[in-house]
């Protein structure tokens, strides 16, 4: 399940951008455990997404596409 989670973000980052990239690896990724909760995982994912974008684009300035683009 891991190793999925990780292809469909490679997937995802080109055709929705890294908010919802973020998101699929960490909701797919948590399916890995027994013993999630969902309010859990979506706090996770909050947290990575918020901590994504300030080390990825802000801090290094990286190219990212945030979101879909048209």
């Amino acid at each position: 399940m891991s190793l999925l989670a990780i292809v469909l973000f490679a997937i995802a980052l080109q055709w929705v951008g890294l908010v919802a990239a973020v998101a699929v690896l960490v909701l797919i990724g948590a399916n890995a455990a027994r013993d999630v909760r969902l309010l859990d995982v979506l706090a996770l994912a909050a947290g990575m997404i918020v901590f994504s974008v300030a080390v990825f684009v802000w801090l290094l300035g990286l190219p990212l596409p945030l979101w879909p683009t048209s």
